[in-house]
């Protein structure tokens, strides 16, 4: 992620300083230029093309995408235990 901020800015930023600032080394950040992706990266390039193939409407992307929020409660709850019961 980071490498991919210093490619998208080395046109306003000396590429030296953005890797000193970010942590990371220049040599680094050239090898990975010519690297070829990963199988990962290329799955997930296609698992978005995909998505943004259906359309960009958050309606047409719910059956897709998980919901964030829990659905209902199915947390039982006891009764609180007396100190008799448990001695």
């Amino acid at each position: 992620m980071k490498y991919a901020w210093i490619t998208e800015h080395c046109d306003s930023f000396p590429v030296a300083v953005m890797c000193e600032v970010l942590g990371v080394s220049s040599s680094g950040y050239y090898t990975s230029r010519d690297r070829v992706p990963s199988t990962r990266a290329k799955r997930h390039e296609r698992i978005k093309q995909a998505v943004f193939a259906r359309g960009s409407s958050r309606q047409r992307l719910k059956p897709i995408l998980p919901s964030s929020r829990p659905r209902t409660s199915s947390i039982k709850t006891s009764r609180p235990t007396s100190p008799t019961e448990n001695g």
